[in-house]
């Protein structure tokens, strides 16, 4: 490829990371759940993220499942990881089926609130678990403006021959119970 325009995975696990430190007071248990171990964009996300939770000693991440994209899969697997963690108090679901599997089990185990949800993705469904408190934290990637600029440089590099930098990262947005509903976040919103 001549350029790799896109979100950098593993930047936004790491700040996922230290967002959901910050709401956990920077302690206790964490647990990942993911899709596919040979998906490098999940696995650079899942990579970041223990990267961020190493830097909180009083944190510690207990396990990283895989779901294979299947929402039911990724409800049970959280569910057993309550099971046999009863203190863990944050999952970190890498795409929508992760983190909507994730947050159903903490709804059906009745830990709403006690164990907080970051997410991945800000599609309609994940945002309003957020306003209905079920999930904590949700990065929006900006796939308007990654296509945005695949187009415009495509363009500077077939008309004039322009050099397209290595990686470009339009960077993303975190959506929390505080800004969920501000005008300016809504463009953000996969729709």
């Amino acid at each position: 490829p001549l350029a790799y325009i896109g979100t950098d995975n593993r930047l936004g696990g790491l700040q996922v990371a230290e967002h959901l430190a910050r709401l956990l007071n920077e302690k206790g248990k964490v647990y990942i759940n993911t899709t596919n171990p040979d998906v490098s964009s999940v696995m650079n996300r899942v990579k970041g993220f223990q990267e961020g939770i190493a830097k909180f000693p009083n944190m510690e991440v207990v396990g990283v499942d895989y779901n294979l994209d299947v929402q039911q899969k990724a409800q049970e697997q959280t569910l057993a990881t309550l099971q046999k963690y009863p203190d863990l108090r944050g999952v970190f679901g890498t795409n929508l089926f992760s983190a909507q599997g994730a947050y159903q089990a903490v709804v059906n185990a009745g830990l709403t609130g006690a164990v907080k949800i970051a997410s991945w993705d800000a599609t309609v469904d994940l945002i309003n678990a957020l306003r209905e408190g079920k999930v904590d934290l949700v990065l929006a990637q900006k796939p308007a403006e990654i296509g945005a600029l695949a187009v415009d440089w495509g363009y500077r590099f077939f008309t004039e021959g322009a050099d397209i930098p290595n990686r470009l990262n339009p960077g993303f947005e975190f959506f929390t119970h505080e800004n969920v509903d501000d005008p300016e976040m809504q463009q953000f919103i996969y729709k």
